[in-house]
């Protein structure tokens, strides 16, 4: 599947457990863009299969535990019904020291329902992140597999069935028919040079053709 992963980062925190979860993805055999949110479009969004939001938690105007701004900022210009029942999923950073731990991640999911976006996995949220990093890389990547799993189960919205044989690529009836009607003409000719009486064997060719069409059409 076509993933985007869109982030925004203080530190690069953000940026680099976004890499650990485009390596699982692409594991998997999914193709994962990874793309801050300040040099994304709202258009850009709806181009994926699947969108992943991933943002720190900040102090923005005075309140604790907002999503950063660049993607406050993308996330209100999207048009409505433009992202209408995507998959998304969202992963956040924090210190649970903080009252509104990965409060960012609140934000987004606030912003996605409203979007009626569909979140395929619950939210992943690290607790101080270049603190413990080789616990945290473990569960971003456990976390990035089961999202993997998630995506590669659902089915994807509005995409159309390719036939799977030729049969299942139905010719127009009148087609069919008059293909039929040929065939049973030529057979009448055939039989009329074999006996030499081209004329009889044209007119029987005829006949049956005709038979043959008109309970086909019966049927149908």
């Amino acid at each position: 599947m076509d993933i985007l992963i869109v982030y925004a980062t203080n530190s690069g925190g953000t940026y680099l457990a976004g890499q650990y979860i485009q390596d699982v993805l692409q594991e998997h055999g999914h193709q994962v863009v990874l793309k801050k949110a300040k040099d994304t479009t709202s258009q850009e969004l709806g181009q994926y299969q699947v969108v992943i939001f991933g943002s720190p938690s900040w102090y923005v105007d005075g309140r604790e535990g907002q999503m950063h701004w660049d993607m406050a900022k993308l996330l209100d210009a999207i048009p409505d019904a433009l992202l209408h029942k995507k998959q998304c999923a969202v992963y956040g950073l924090g210190d649970n020291s903080y009252a509104y731990f990965c409060g960012a991640v609140d934000a987004i999911e606030i912003k996605l329902a409203q979007h009626n976006m569909q979140i395929v996995v619950p939210s992943l949220r690290i607790n101080e992140f270049y603190y413990q990093p080789d616990a945290n890389a473990a569960d971003i990547k456990q976390w990035a597999h089961k999202l993997a799993g998630r995506v590669s189960n659902t089915p994807t919205q509005g995409r159309k069935k390719i036939p799977s044989s030729i049969s299942e690529t139905k010719e127009p009836a009148v087609i069919r028919l008059s293909k039929r009607l040929m065939v049973s003409i030529a057979f009448g000719l055939l039989l009329g040079v074999l006996f030499e009486h081209v004329v009889i064997g044209l007119l029987f060719g005829i006949g049956v053709g005709v038979l043959a069409t008109s309970k086909k059409q019966d049927s149908v």
